[in-house]
């Protein structure tokens, strides 16, 4: 559903996540899964996770490109507009 995005696109993210606001895409996940009527029970189902692990994830630990895509295509939205949240 959703492709790798290019190299160019991945290191302005990877900077913008990664560096500069590490500490708010648990915030823009929280707004993502505010705005799809998402709870954090369903979000776990649907990433095969616990409640616990979704809590980190929104709390900015343990997060990965990778788990920024799965949550991103569990949430139905591109990276891109959970990075403009």
């Amino acid at each position: 559903l959703y492709s790798r995005p290019s190299r160019l696109l991945w290191m302005t993210l990877k900077t913008t996540i990664f560096h500069s606001e590490v500490y708010m895409i648990g915030h823009k996940i929280k707004m993502a899964m505010t705005d799809k009527s998402v709870t954090t029970e369903r979000l776990a189902e649907l990433l095969g996770v616990s409640r616990q692990t979704v809590h980190r994830y929104r709390t900015s630990k343990d997060l990965k490109w990778s788990t920024i895509t799965r949550i991103c295509e569990a949430l139905d939205i591109d990276v891109t507009d959970l990075v403009r949240y």
